[in-house]
């Protein structure tokens, strides 16, 4: 089935135009029929093959506390006068970790930008300490993941870095680009017509699979087990 449609992005676009409280409480009902609603529709049906690829990770198919953002933006951190995102995502995490310790999996679907990720996004000192740690103390293990063809085919390593190198994990220049990394994330690009395609659903779940092994790594990584 198709879950999104070109009404999501008409959507999500207006409201980029029109980021403010009454306009969008005038079009809530399009906003619940194409863009929130066949979300909850995707989670709910992404749920059993997750499950069984990763079954200590949640999809959990509420409007709120559950694995779908709130479109509302924490005004603390940004501009007031904007209060929504012009984005809609999901986040696919461990049942036992908080955003900031736990590696999981990711869904983002916006105009100019849909992509699935997978690993963690800002972990505190202590998490990437240890992240950083498993990869020093397993090397090999890691490269394996790293260096797979179809790893390497279809993900793309982002987030920011630190400027120079740990003393605790000299000479080890294999794996040194890795134990900078203050992020430890990939993503795979998706095109508006695979957002909008039946075969989103396959397409998510294949990309699932080709990133366990390296969301294994990294909730073992931090004390948490992957299945």
């Amino acid at each position: 089935m198709n879950y999104f449609t070109k009404e999501t992005f008409t959507f999500l676009s207006a409201l980029k135009r029109n980021n403010n409280k009454e306009w969008f409480h005038l079009n809530k009902d399009k906003f619940e029929e194409y863009v929130r609603n066949p979300f909850l529709k995707f989670i709910v049906d992404y749920e059993p093959y997750l499950n069984k690829i990763a079954p200590q990770h949640e999809a959990i198919a509420k409007k709120s506390g559950g694995s779908l953002f709130r479109i509302n933006k924490d005004i603390r951190f940004g501009n007031r006068d904007e209060p929504y995102k012009t984005w809609i995502s999901a986040q696919f995490r461990h049942n036992k970790g908080k955003d900031y310790t736990s590696p999981g999996f990711y869904l983002h679907i916006e105009p100019n930008q849909c992509f699935f990720g997978a690993g963690i996004w800002h972990p505190d000192t202590l998490t990437c300490g240890k992240i950083r740690k498993s990869i020093f103390d397993n090397q090999d293990d890691w490269l394996k993941i790293k260096n797979k063809k179809s790893f390497k085919e279809n993900f793309e390593m982002k987030g920011n870095s630190l400027k120079k190198l740990p003393k605790e994990f000299l000479d080890c220049s294999e794996v040194e680009i890795d134990l900078i990394r203050k992020d430890f994330v990939i993503d795979h690009l998706l095109t508006k017509e695979e957002i909008m395609s039946p075969d989103l659903l396959k397409k998510i779940i294949k990309l699932t699979e080709l990133s366990s092994d390296f969301v294994s790594f990294l909730t073992n990584s931090v004390g948490l087990k992957f299945k």
